[in-house]
């Protein structure tokens, strides 16, 4: 308990001395709170009564007449947090914030309330904590996901990428859920990218007219040979099929 001297009573008593409240103005920095309390005294001038509201009591000092002459009040003050304000009024009783910051004014202090902006993101995960409109940011330039076009910086805007959370990927050209950076087999034609001699476009035979180690399928022309295979004649010009 913090005993803090109470200044600036106001007393008020009927016509037998009988105090019936006494209101106190507790100046402690940076806030001020008015707090109440009634007493009641037995006929020789002792308290024999009082109602507090657990913050502060007041002592009197009477004379052989019952003339009342000396008073002193002190507030019983709880501040757990010693930050000036008390318990009672404290948004943050466990840690120290007298400015009582509350972000998202659901009556717990920041440094207490575990979601400042009150979003659904406890804080400790919430890239974003005072903004509900944002909670992660990918890519960690400072530009949450919602906001922010290319989530993880990879220079592909999230509209055209594929994997828009992942930096290491962007496009999936056979479609299986894999991104062509880490499939070993980006066409899905059973042939692995390293040997593939046209890993864009599936050509499980592996044709290669001209024997250039480029695939017909992903050829954009097929020199003419002498005695290829399948020809007509001694010569005959292949042109490849594009696509599937």
């Amino acid at each position: 308990m913090n005993d803090y001297i109470v200044i600036n009573c106001a007393i008020k008593s009927d016509l037998y001395r009988k105090i019936i409240l006494a209101v106190c103005l507790a100046n402690l920095s940076p806030i001020a709170h008015a707090v109440s309390v009634e007493y009641e005294i037995d006929s020789l001038g002792q308290i024999k009564k009082q109602s507090v509201d657990g913050y502060f009591s007041t002592t009197y000092t009477f004379d052989a007449l019952g003339n009342r002459t000396t008073e002193k009040s002190i507030i019983f003050a709880s501040d757990s947090d010693l930050d000036l304000i008390l318990d009672r009024f404290d948004n943050c009783l466990t840690l120290s914030n007298p400015q009582q910051n509350d972000f998202d004014r659901d009556g717990a202090g920041d440094l207490c309330d575990t979601d400042d902006d009150n979003d659904g993101v406890l804080d400790t995960e919430d890239a974003f904590p005072f903004d509900a409109s944002e909670s992660v940011d990918t890519d960690g330039d400072g530009v949450g996901n919602n906001t922010d076009t290319d989530d993880d910086g990879d220079g592909v805007s999230d509209n055209s990428d594929l994997f828009p959370l992942d930096s290491s990927e962007a496009s999936d050209n056979d479609g299986d859920g894999i991104g062509d950076a880490a499939d070993t087999d980006d066409d899905n034609d059973g042939i692995n990218d390293t040997i593939d001699n046209c890993p864009s476009v599936a050509n499980p035979e592996q044709i290669d007219s001209d024997e250039n180690n480029q695939g017909d399928m992903c050829s954009s022309d097929v020199e003419e040979c002498e005695d290829c295979n399948n020809s007509v004649s001694g010569w005959r010009s292949y042109i490849p099929l594009i696509g599937k």
